[in-house]
């Protein structure tokens, strides 16, 4: 097994209203959509969740909770456990509220896996921390970075000292494809620009 799969679907979704996993566009949930582009190239794929979600996933997803001294902790939280969880040399992390994904983006991140511990996208000079490439070597990183309460995923980048992929060279409409979507009104002026675009 060579590279991982984690979907993060664990966020409260306080300004979306409901568990943003479960949004549907194109009558297909957003974890679907992340999924089948993580299908696509991972050997794997772990989601991780809150426990309460769990059963709401299908049942063939490899399904998973935080640790449970890392509960509730975010991002980094998430990529710990499914590490844990699972060993492998690379994982790529994507969050279930980009239902856009690109899998040119995916390739990118991979084909970095060899020469860079940690990889994101970044586009218009905004960072994507979430979209990204782990190396298990970083397993401990992250475990202290927890352990003292840090858990800001773009002051870690900057800490292993991650190398940031420019996404406007990667895709065409890159941006369509990187934005999560935070509230219904994202949902809704997401669908109309799928609609109007492609």
């Amino acid at each position: 097994m060579e590279v991982v799969g984690v979907m993060l679907a664990g966020g409260q979704s306080r300004r979306f209203g409901s568990p943003k996993a479960f949004a549907k566009i194109n009558n297909q949930h957003f974890h679907d959509l992340v999924y089948q582009t993580l299908e696509r190239t991972c050997d794997h794929i772990v989601v991780v969740t809150r426990s309460e979600l769990v059963k709401h996933f299908p049942t063939d997803y490899d399904v998973i909770t935080d640790l449970e001294q890392y509960s509730g902790l975010g991002p980094l939280a998430g990529i710990y456990s499914a590490m844990d969880y699972i060993e492998a040399p690379s994982y790529v992390v994507l969050p279930c509220d980009t239902p856009f994904i690109n899998q040119e983006l995916v390739n990118a991140l991979i084909r970095q896996r060899d020469t860079n511990h940690f990889v994101a996208i970044e586009v218009n000079n905004q960072p994507y921390p979430l979209i990204s490439l782990l190396s298990y070597s970083l397993k401990l990183t992250v475990k202290k970075a927890l352990d003292h309460r840090e858990l800001s995923m773009k002051k870690f980048v900057k800490r292993v000292g991650g190398f940031y992929i420019n996404g406007e060279k990667v895709t065409q409409h890159v941006q369509d494809y990187v934005e999560n979507i935070n509230t219904i009104e994202d949902l809704e002026r997401s669908r109309t620009v799928w609609e109007n675009k492609y």
